[in-house]
């Protein structure tokens, strides 16, 4: 199964958000078309990108992959559309589930609110 994402959560102040947080089962609906907050800053670096809410004054740490599927919730693409795209530009073993490890990726920018509701 690929890794397509090592999501790590930072804040400023220690109280309101664990200095990190490791997140295992979310239960978040998925909306159809993902779409990002738009207050919601991106930062490139070498091999990470770093999303900084300003909301929950938190930053999160996204690796490759999980950049390229924050990159994709434009709201102008769906889990399929994802899933075709990382099979596409990333080597990818054939029996691999890679719309269900997009579906994981969704599901915690979900969880941490870093999409739009509507």
């Amino acid at each position: 199964m690929i890794m397509l994402y090592s999501l790590a959560t930072y804040a400023h102040n220690p109280n309101k958000v664990g200095l990190s947080k490791m997140i295992n089962t979310m239960l978040s609906p998925i909306p159809g078309f993902p779409r990002r907050r738009p207050d919601i800053v991106s930062q490139s670096v070498p091999r990470e990108t770093l999303l900084y809410d300003p909301v929950a004054d938190a930053v999160h740490v996204l690796n490759q992959t999980a950049s390229v599927v924050w990159e994709l919730c434009d709201g102008q693409h769906d889990l399929s559309d994802m899933a075709a795209y990382l099979r596409k530009h990333f080597t990818v073993a054939g029996d691999d589930d890679v719309i269900e490890d997009v579906q994981a990726v969704v599901e915690i920018f979900s969880k941490e609110k870093l999409l739009s509701s509507g």
